[in-house]
């Protein structure tokens, strides 16, 4: 960011930011689940959806959710080998025929939803997928993955799917997770008994689309690597929650915010933003808590993009430092 632009925003960010800390420190949380029954929308544990949540029934022939690619996946209409949700034609009567589906050729393979961060605007923290149809007694899996490609998380279904593949619904079940962290894809899949089959899903939602990202680069310290979670739109006026675990209590610590990503050695790791602001008496809890909330002033122009990280001295640390892992987010 140049020098012009720069000196406005810190203004702006000086006079906007007032850090109250010492409330009770607000941990990343996840309720998963596994496998509920689901035969209409009024079976969604997710329902009512978050604010501007994103649904695909397929019920129009057609994918139409901007910012999101599946893996190879055909959609099927209505026919006698089609599974849909049991009340996408307007009946409750056992049978997914009369509605659409998308269908996986391999139930093993599974299908990869991965999302975009630059068209949604940030990632999803919360999705759900029915699924419909598979080899009989498969188990069915939801894998998380973060935004960089790594596996943190799973739920599974008791083993499902009945002996026939000609549209009945008791065996639907919802899948899904509802939390803090962004999911940069997820995947549902089988483990089948026996032969692998076809795989049928529907209902496919996501929301809660956080403008955070998480950037890494933590640096351990006496309890490990400290791990900052940032949560808030970014819209003027806003609220914004900074909140860190893992952190060598009652030491006055520092927050680096900056415009920039350096990624620049520095006491042993790496320094991610440019300081150009540093907020320091960041004093965490004896339990390694920490939480700080500040309201985001208004002036910041949209597509702002800032990072943060913390910086605590801690003598286990390699060079008497830890550092948390670094988020970044982009004003809307």
């Amino acid at each position: 960011m140049d020098p012009m632009t720069r000196q406005p925003l810190l203004l702006i960010l000086v006079t906007g930011l007032v850090l109250a800390s010492g409330t009770p420190c607000e941990a990343q949380s996840q309720t998963l689940y596994g496998g509920t029954p689901y035969t209409t929308r009024r079976d969604n544990p997710l329902d009512p959806l978050p604010p501007a949540a994103q649904a695909e029934t397929f019920e129009d022939g057609s994918f139409d959710l901007a910012g999101v690619a599946l893996s190879p996946s055909t959609i099927l209409g209505p026919g006698p080998l089609t599974d849909s949700v049991d009340g996408d034609d307007g009946q409750l009567d056992g049978s997914g025929n009369g509605g659409w589906s998308l269908a996986v050729a391999s139930g093993s393979a599974g299908l990869t939803v991965t999302f975009d961060a630059h068209i949604l605007g940030g990632l999803p923290t919360t999705f759900g997928v029915v699924w419909t149809d598979g080899a009989p007694g498969s188990e069915i899996f939801l894998e998380l993955f973060d935004e960089h490609g790594a596996l943190y998380a799973s739920v599974s279904s008791t083993p499902n799917g009945d002996d026939s593949f000609d549209g009945g619904t008791a065996e639907d079940r919802f899948l899904g997770v509802q939390g803090d962290l962004p999911l940069g894809a997820v995947r549902i899949r089988t483990a089948p008994v026996g032969d692998d089959a076809q795989m049928e899903v529907d209902h496919l939602q996501f929301g809660d689309v956080t403008p955070w990202l998480d950037q890494g680069h933590a640096l351990a310290g006496t309890f490990g690597a400290p791990y900052l979670l940032a949560k808030g739109s970014l819209a003027p006026g806003s609220p914004v929650s900074l909140s860190m675990q893992s952190v060598l209590g009652g030491v006055a610590g520092a927050l680096v915010l900056g415009f920039d990503q350096l990624d620049v050695p520095f006491k042993g790791g790496v320094l991610v933003p440019s300081p150009d602001l540093i907020v320091t008496g960041v004093v965490a809890e004896p339990t390694g808590n920490w939480q700080g909330v500040f309201r985001w002033p208004a002036g910041v122009p949209a597509d702002t993009v800032v990072s943060v990280q913390a910086w605590i001295p801690d003598p286990a640390g390699p060079s008497g430092y830890a550092a948390s892992n670094a988020v970044q987010g982009k004003t809307p």
